[in-house]
Parts: structure tokens; C-alpha cells; sequence
């Protein structure tokens, strides 16, 4: 599968405060990329993640939060500590201020949208692919007519052939 991109978010001076992680996120068909962070650029690919979730503003958390989910961290992904939150890999943290929550709630619920949409589009191809590279078991008939045409065209000698097609055959 082609990573393109789908979209690409500047992240507004006003919903990354103090230490909120990224300049820009760019959301594309098999990952996300966090760019301009201050430990450089983290590439969050679906294939590690069970689903992607976004929480709120509040008084509580102080940031809303885009959280990749693992196994680990699926039954207590919202963490009301605002430098665990902005430690934590698994997050893309946004803070508009203390007063100003919906500024930063509506711009990361627009990013989570296009993310989620893109981890489900992929996980679903992923799934596809998986089933259609499943190969079904190849039934003895099958067998036996691969090793006769090796031995119309000489590949196999006529005892190579019958000892194959006793085994095959279970005789």
C-alpha cells in the first residue's frame, strides 16, 4: 500500500500553547507525521495502533487530546496530568487556554475526523489484503494435476510422478 498524503494541518498558534507538541500535522492514507515538535518529527503509523480517540478541553485535563490507542493504554487513556499528557507518545496534545477550551476542541475534533477516517480506510485494506493473501489449501486433485504436467513436460520422471501420486492419494 502507497502512503499519499490526505491532508496537512498548520497548527495555529493559538491551539499550541505553552508545550503542545507539533507546527503541523500531516495526516496521510497509512500514517500520521508530527512535524516542528520539540524532539523533531514522530511518525505515528496505524499498523501499531488499535484505534485512534480524541478527548476534550476541560478544567481537568487542560488539553484536548488526540491519543492512539494501545493495548496499554485503552482503558485509561485520559490522563488528567498536563505533562503526562504532553510526555506521553501516544498523544497529540492541543491547549487553548485556560477560558478559551472550544477554540482547541473544535480544531483537534477536525484533525481526530480526518485521522479516524484514514486509521479505519486503512485498517479496513489492511484486513482485505490479509484475507486475499490467505491461500486456501490446495486439494489433492490440484496436486496431482501440477506433477502430471511436470511430467508431460519432462520435468519429473514416471516414478517421481507415481510415488508423488501415492502419497497424495494415500495409497
Amino acid at each position: 500500500m502507497e502512503s499519499t498524503l490526505i491532508k496537512a494541518f498548520d497548527v495555529p498558534a493559538n491551539v499550541r500553547k505553552q508545550a503542545a507538541k507539533y507546527l503541523r500535522i500531516e495526516v496521510y492514507t497509512d500514517k500520521v507525521i508530527g512535524k516542528g515538535g520539540p524532539l523533531g518529527d514522530i511518525t505515528y503509523f496505524y499498523k501499531n495502533y488499535m484505534d485512534v480517540r480524541w478527548t476534550p478541553a476541560s478544567v481537568a485535563t487542560q488539553f484536548a487530546q488526540i491519543v492512539f490507542i494501545t493495548p496499554q493504554n485503552a482503558s485509561n487513556y485520559v490522563v488528567a496530568s498536563n505533562l503526562a499528557a504532553l510526555n506521553d507518545v501516544n498523544k497529540i496534545p492541543f491547549c487553548s487556554g485556560m477560558f478559551s477550551y472550544a477554540t482547541a476542541n473544535a480544531y483537534a475534533k477536525d484533525v481526530f475526523s480526518v485521522i479516524k477516517t484514514a486509521m479505519a480506510k486503512y485498517q479496513e485494506t489492511s484486513s482485505q489484503e490479509s484475507q486475499t493473501n490467505m491461500q486456501s489449501p490446495i486439494s489433492s486433485a490440484d496436486e496431482l494435476r501440477k506433477f502430471k504436467e511436470l511430467l508431460d513436460s519432462g520435468i519429473i520422471t514416471q516414478e517421481e510422478f507415481d510415488a508423488k501420486k501415492k502419497q497424495l492419494l494415500g495409497l
